[in-house]
């Protein structure tokens, strides 16, 4: 459960990067 929780955090941050990036 962890993996996938620090995997999620990993392209949320990634997308709002890009969003912002944007």
């Amino acid at each position: 459960m962890k993996l996938a929780g620090e995997h999620l955090w990993a392209i949320r941050a990634d997308y709002l990067r890009s969003s912002k990036g944007a």
